[in-house]
């Protein structure tokens, strides 16, 4: 990301990169803190109208360092299939990551087979829950005992919640009740 702005003393144009894109460890650069990224954000607000900006991303608030090396599950939908998508390219074999992605159609399941691959050469799979809410085999598809049925070690895995608000809150709701910790929650959310 570049932020340009015009120094008041000397009226010339000042120029940051600030680059936050993870490293091959999957970790983000030490000089990559949420408060400077906030901070060069505010500041492109100065700019002249016309000036040339480069921006490199988007990169979310879910990147690897929150597994802290644990296994990790996805439950993801719409949207929220890109921030997984990236996670599953850098995480570990031993993430042993598993993918619940939920869409109304198989015509939904954008990049399918792509999450397939990504998550077996990781050890994980990717289960979908393909259909409008009221046609499915179960009432609720993230109750406790359905999460723990799909994924015997839910509780022990860090939770990434991607896509539509009435996904993530349902997940949410069945993720605390099958034990999964608050701390262990982490969301990413569409802006639009």
């Amino acid at each position: 990301m570049v932020d340009k702005k015009i120094d008041d003393k000397s009226k010339k144009p000042v120029v940051k990169k600030l680059d936050c894109k993870p490293g091959a460890d999957g970790k983000l650069p030490k000089d990559c803190k949420t408060a400077e990224v906030k901070s060069i954000a505010i500041d492109v607000g100065v700019l002249e109208r016309s000036t040339k900006v480069a921006v490199d991303g988007p990169y979310g608030v879910c990147t690897p360092d929150i597994t802290d090396g644990r296994k990790v599950l996805f439950v993801v939908g719409g949207v929220g299939i890109a921030p997984a998508r990236a996670m599953l390219e850098v995480l570990p074999p031993s993430a042993e990551p598993v993918v619940l992605y939920r869409a109304h159609s198989a015509a939904e399941l954008v990049h399918h087979d792509e999450l397939v691959a990504l998550a077996a050469r990781r050890n994980g799979r990717v289960l979908t829950l393909v259909g409008p809410s009221a046609s499915l085999a179960v009432r609720d598809p993230f109750s406790a005992h359905t999460l723990r049925q799909a994924v015997p070690d839910v509780a022990e895995r860090v939770a990434v919640l991607c896509g539509p608000d009435r996904l993530l809150s349902a997940a949410r709701t069945g993720l605390r009740h099958a034990g999964v910790d608050s701390s262990d929650m982490h969301f990413e959310h569409s802006w639009w």
